[in-house]
């Protein structure tokens, strides 16, 4: 079982974006695990954070690793509109 915050930063260009940051629950209160950064591969036109989070994608490595998973939010590219 893992535990998800969702929590909110500025990009470069000042924007709000989404950063998920999961961890197994057994470790929830640990602060210094080893973190993985999982670029999801969005930020093109499909896919994005969201999705990857709700096919358990973040949820597997941070079980399987015992670590912090952060997986950002990219914007999509302008041919998504």
């Amino acid at each position: 079982m893992t535990y998800t915050e969702v929590v909110t930063a500025k990009d470069a260009h000042g924007n709000d974006m989404s950063i998920y940051v999961t961890k197994p629950y057994t470790l929830k209160d640990k602060t210094n695990l080893p973190c993985l950064i999982f670029n999801h591969g969005g930020g093109a036109v499909l896919f994005s954070a969201e999705i990857s989070h709700w096919y358990g994608l973040d949820k597997r490595f941070a079980l399987m690793l015992d670590c912090t998973v952060v997986m950002p939010e990219f914007r999509n590219a302008p041919e998504i509109k």
